[in-house]
């Protein structure tokens, strides 16, 4: 049982989790597990602990309501730089595209000169972007919300200027407000970058606070990125409301079912999983994964010494262990471990890491807007 709360509490802090909600999570845990008679009902009872105190972590206790009922509905985004906020706009408007409605984008964004050509880009030929050459983010929001409703647009979203994630978001949130007053919104969504984890925070908490009644955070760079869990809690910690857009179809979050896709439980009732098995993610994928990361020099989504560790670790699995991980034994465990010339607890970490984020890269890597 201590070898299964080290694999839980690695896990969680390589998630980026705060110690303090680390170590509450690990001791719901320890309460549970004398009231089990045998191993087999404390590993049940830790993963149903482990389980619900996941949902309550990241639970917002709030559902997103994506549009309301109006005959025009205006949706402004706002975010930081590097956040991903334009690409996800202009997907955003495709997908209403694809529901019937006759979307509009509206390219507000005066700090950047490829700002409007990139939108139109992004966007594609179906979806329109209006701009203009004004340097008032108001003004030409103002002027484009009056001119798409002429043209009979019922669905119109504005793109906003960003900062650079150094400078102090707090001011990029003021001037939105200010912004919002002109453009009345119907829904402001934010969007974070899922790699920074629990550094979204005081950003989520400063947005919260200034759209308390219409903002919804959408946190992108989830798949593969297991600090986008913990951007997931902090987000949910501050109450404020989530749309998950890393399928393509910007659903409202709702933390049990995101919980149950993370973990892939094999406690949890069949009946009660709303998952897409068709796609059955194995270690494969996630050696590609790190892989790709070497190859392309982004930022590694977990400390480097530890992946490549893992890579040597999966470089010594035989063909059925890489695609059946979930059938590994204890015994396999060490003899991968003698084969790779490291710890057994490495080889656990590893698996700990591959149940971690394997529902969400595996599920959603075909997923696609297009």
């Amino acid at each position: 049982m201590k070898d299964c709360m080290d694999e839980i509490t690695g896990a969680l802090i390589d998630a980026d989790f705060a110690e303090m909600v680390v170590d509450n999570i690990k001791g719901k845990i320890q309460e549970t597990i004398p009231s089990a008679s045998n191993d087999s009902d404390k590993g049940r009872l830790m993963y149903e602990t482990f389980f619900n105190e996941l949902c309550r972590n990241l639970d917002p206790r709030k559902s997103a309501i994506i549009e309301e009922k109006r005959k025009i509905n205006i949706v402004m985004f706002v975010g930081l730089r590097g956040s991903g906020k334009s690409d996800t706009c202009a997907k955003y408007a495709r997908h209403h595209l694809k529901m019937g409605y006759k979307p509009d984008l509206v390219c507000a964004e005066t700090y950047s000169e490829d700002a409007f050509k990139s939108l139109q880009k992004t966007a594609g030929e179906y979806v329109p972007v209006y701009g203009s050459h004004k340097e008032d983010p108001a003004e030409i929001a103002k002027d484009g919300i009056a001119s798409l409703v002429r043209w009979k647009r019922d669905f119109i979203v504005v793109d906003t200027s960003d900062s650079e994630p150094h400078e102090k978001w707090s001011s990029l949130f003021v001037e939105m407000r200010k912004l919002a007053l002109a453009v009345k919104p119907n829904l402001v969504i934010l969007v974070i970058d899922g790699s920074i984890g629990r550094v979204a925070l005081n950003q989520a908490r400063a947005f919260n606070k200034i759209f308390t009644n219409r903002g919804v955070v959408i946190v992108t760079n989830i798949k593969g990125n297991l600090k986008s869990v913990a951007a997931l809690a902090v987000v949910a910690a501050v109450g404020c409301p989530l749309i998950l857009a890393e399928s393509g179809e910007f659903e409202p979050y709702e933390a049990k079912a995101f919980v149950r896709c993370l973990l892939e439980n094999p406690w949890l009732s069949p009946a009660n999983q709303h998952v897409d098995k068709t796609y059955k993610y194995t270690l494969r994928d996630m050696y590609e994964f790190y892989k790709d990361e070497f190859r392309l020099g982004t930022k590694p989504s977990q400390n480097r010494n530890v992946i490549e560790r893992y890579l040597t670790i999966m470089e010594s699995m035989m063909e059925e262990e890489l695609d059946k991980p979930n059938e590994i034994s204890n015994v396999q465990v060490l003899e991968i471990a003698a084969r790779s010339n490291v710890d057994a607890k490495d080889v656990v970490k590893c698996m700990a890491t591959y149940i971690m984020w394997g529902g969400l890269f595996g599920m959603r890597k075909e997923s696609s807007i297009n």
